[in-house]
């Protein structure tokens, strides 16, 4: 698999996860405060893990369009 098929799903997980972790916030006064407090967490750490293989692998892309080269 090549890292753009591999972004292309990673993208729609952290879009899903996000919006999850979204509704979970949205609701917080209507959820149970225990259900809240188990799923809130792992949602969140779910997103932080996809974020940071997200930029892992863009980071040539990043690399190349922020961090400049001193001549």
């Amino acid at each position: 698999m090549n890292k753009q098929s591999i972004l292309k799903v990673l993208n729609v997980f952290l879009l899903f996860d996000f919006l999850c972790l979204l509704v979970t916030v949205l609701l917080n006064e209507t959820l149970p405060k225990e259900v809240f407090f188990k799923i809130h967490p792992i949602f969140g750490s779910i997103l932080l893990f996809l974020v940071v293989a997200h930029l892992v692998l863009n980071w040539s892309w990043i690399k190349n369009s922020y961090i400049k080269r001193k001549k």
